[in-house]
């Protein structure tokens, strides 16, 4: 087992065992001592180092569990796989692990997997990377296609208010005109009525009482002058009869005109109080589509630093990582490379240089390159230049007098 209960802790690459660092504090001192030592026991301390090594590294939503335990880092550091490998090789210079084929195994069986969960960890750094980056594109995607689902419905409902209300004013602009003309009828008809009024008022004054004076024709009897006085009375109440008549049919005349010029004003104020209602649906129908997608704007900018700001703090840990990552499999393929040498019949001469091509030939780690894509760029919010009581809203809707008053929007003044 690992008997002390000691972390394995940093090593200098290319460091031998018998060589201490003495760049490093007391604290690390010691440790080093304690490695030393717990590194010359054999190829059973090695196998359970080797055990304690092969867990995958996690990323917070990563975690995977393995017996029941949640699986931890790799290696606590890339260092400490320098003195593990160390460890190995002077074992192996050593010959401890000649006729111990079953540890070789054991030990040939924990690089694999240590192999196998550093591809692991690249595998999760590389997902974390592409949902970082797709957390990004979906502030614009996700937000604007929400946003804008909503505002075409809004802008399908502006679009009929749209037409709705021209016609309407429209309607108003003829209602009008015909009320005018209505108005004019009306107006003429009382203006005749006043003046029939005015005529029996001029003829009631003319109508005053008077004594017939016999020196004014002396020679007329009392029949001729009965037959005179009924002449003149005749006269003046058929007068009074026709001007009564002339004056019955102007009222006639007048009261049909009011009543076409009230019904025409009724109708006008009915079709007039109907486009004000439906040009105030159709502004605050428009001020709803434009709050909304102004409001998507500020969630969507808001969404992207905070994606933005997450991404930045997850590619500085996957970077560090997959530099830490190169440095492991590196090591990790040297210490497959050292293990697989080791054969009975084989001389020392022979292991020795076969170790050291080891050591030197380059392992590859292109294929723990991460793939960081492209950040998507901070996209402007198109603002609708058609905003209620904006100089080209009024341009499209409210260019003709009569077509009522635009009712100002709140989000418009941002």
């Amino acid at each position: 087992m690992f008997r002390h209960g000691l972390p394995l802790f940093v090593a200098c690459c290319g460091v031998s065992a018998e060589q201490q660092p003495t760049d490093r504090n007391a604290a690390f001192q010691q440790q080093w001592q304690n490695a030393t030592q717990l590194r010359a026991t054999g190829a059973d301390d090695i196998v359970h180092l080797l055990q304690s090594s092969v867990f995958v590294r996690t990323q917070p939503g990563n975690e995977t569990v393995v017996n029941g335990d949640v699986e931890q880092q790799v290696l606590q550091n890339p260092e400490s796989l320098a003195m593990l490998e160390d460890m190995i090789l002077s074992n192996i210079r050593e010959g401890r692990f000649d006729g111990e084929s079953h540890y070789l195994k054991a030990m040939k069986g924990r690089v694999k997997q240590m192999q196998s969960n550093i591809m692991k960890s690249h595998k999760a750094n590389q997902k974390w990377n592409s949902r970082s980056i797709k957390a990004i594109r979906q502030c614009s995607t996700r937000l604007w296609s929400d946003a804008y689902k909503k505002a075409i419905s809004l802008e399908d409902k502006f679009d009929s208010l749209s037409m709705q209300h021209k016609e309407c004013y429209l309607s108003v602009s003829d209602v009008a005109d015909s009320l005018e003309s209505y108005k004019v009828k009306y107006e003429n008809a009382r203006a005749g009525l006043d003046v029939a009024i005015e005529r029996i008022k001029d003829a009631e004054a003319k109508q005053t009482a008077a004594t017939c004076k016999p020196s004014l024709w002396p020679q007329a009897t009392i029949g001729m002058r009965a037959q005179m006085l009924y002449t003149w009375f005749d006269r003046a109440y058929k007068q009074m009869v026709r001007l009564e008549k002339e004056k019955a049919a102007k009222a006639k005349l007048t009261a049909r005109y009011k009543a076409m010029y009230d019904a025409r004003q009724a109708k006008y104020d009915k079709t007039a109080a109907q486009c004000k209602k439906i040009a105030y649906d159709m502004d605050n129908t428009k001020c709803q589509a434009v709050t909304l997608l102004r409001n998507a704007c500020t969630e969507r900018y808001v969404c992207y630093n905070n994606a933005v700001k997450a991404h930045e703090d997850a590619d500085k840990i996957i970077r560090q990582e997959e530099r830490d990552m190169k440095i492991e499999w590196r090591s990790v393929g040297r210490m497959d490379c050292y293990l697989g040498v080791l054969h009975p019949k084989d001389k020392n001469d022979k292991k020795e240089k076969t170790l050291d091509k080891c050591r030197k030939t380059p392992v590859s780690t292109e294929h723990l390159k991460i793939n960081y894509g492209k950040v998507p760029g901070k996209r402007k919010c198109p603002l609708d230049p058609r905003c209620p009581c904006s100089k080209e809203y009024k341009a499209d809707h409210y260019s003709k007098p009569g077509f009522g008053t635009c009712t100002k929007c709140p989000a418009c003044k941002a």
